[in-house]
């Protein structure tokens, strides 16, 4: 529980980050959107069962593979703040 409430603390900054930058709830949703779909349509382990990708064989999360997995999972939200911002500010220097 301790992941998801960082994850979704994480994500709600981006969010919160999104609409104090552009002053529009555009952005958020359309990020929140994606998000969905992707996690819907290309992963196996959304409401609809087998998609895109599918996994062959289920890797027990220990040891370095935990680590990876946390890891990974908690650098998706910073990579997507650091695009926005980095989008932001350029179009807020040019204008």
């Amino acid at each position: 529980m301790v992941l998801v409430f960082v994850v979704t603390g994480l994500m709600g900054y981006v969010f919160a980050a999104a609409y104090v930058k552009t002053k529009s709830i555009i952005l958020p949703v359309g990020i929140h959107l994606g998000w969905n779909w992707i996690n819907n349509t290309m992963f196996s382990n959304g409401p609809n069962g087998i998609q895109v990708l599918e996994a062959d064989k289920t890797v027990p999360l220990v040891g370095l593979n935990a680590i990876f997995s946390l890891s990974l999972y908690l650098i998706i939200p910073f990579l997507i703040l650091a695009f926005v911002k980095s989008k932001i500010i350029k179009e807020s220097e040019l204008a």
